[in-house]
């Protein structure tokens, strides 16, 4: 089966799932469906109908009262945003749904969307903003534990990866930043490498 083919069936069968949600007056169903939808409608590159599925959605949680759905969904939002991209909208909405998880107290999903934050920042060429975001989530009182707690370990290491990239490209970008005792590239790697210093023994517990 041809990738075209195989997206449009992964849109097709979200789209009964919505239906179906509709049908069975099933709300909570119907926004997860709508997610699952606008995912789809977002890996098939078609980015004005993603976002619309993802703000319906969070249309929905809203609707239910459901903060961490909300989050999730506005979370989804972002990244299509990003994807379309449409930097500025992506951004500030990344930033509402990390508020929403960090009101909520969940660090984790407070992780999750500052990483995706750090990821469109890097997209838009802000490099520094992008290290602030991803130094802050590393550093996060819980960002290097909360992985382990989860069974997901992934997280951790994807943002010091991460972090590391965006440094990389800051030092070849921006080579003038090399002059100051608090920017040059051997003082970014060292920062990244104490970060994974301090991350990876975590991630073994």
């Amino acid at each position: 089966m041809r990738e075209a083919d195989r997206l449009q069936e992964a849109v097709d069968a979200h789209r009964r799932a919505v239906a179906l949600a509709v049908d069975l007056g099933n709300r909570h169903g119907e926004g997860e469906a709508l997610s699952g939808l606008g995912s789809a409608l977002c890996q098939a590159r078609e980015y004005k109908k993603s976002i619309r599925a993802h703000r319906r959605a969070v249309a929905v949680a809203v609707e239910l009262e459901d903060t961490f759905m909300e989050g999730r969904t506005l979370g989804n939002v972002g990244i299509a945003l990003g994807d379309a991209i449409n930097f500025k909208r992506a951004i500030s909405t990344l930033e509402r749904a990390a508020a929403i998880f960090g009101d909520l107290g969940d660090p984790y999903e407070e992780c999750k969307v500052l990483n995706n934050l750090g990821t469109t920042l890097v997209e838009r060429a802000d490099f520094t903003g992008a290290i602030a975001t991803y130094e802050h989530t590393a550093t996060y009182e819980h960002a290097a534990t909360v992985g382990a707690a989860v069974t997901e370990p992934h997280l951790a290491g994807q943002v010091v990866r991460n972090l590391q990239l965006a440094l990389t490209r800051e030092a070849i970008v921006n080579p003038d930043s090399a002059d100051g005792p608090q920017a040059g590239p051997r003082t970014l790697a060292e920062r990244g490498r104490f970060l994974v210093a301090r991350i990876r023994p975590r991630l073994r517990r």
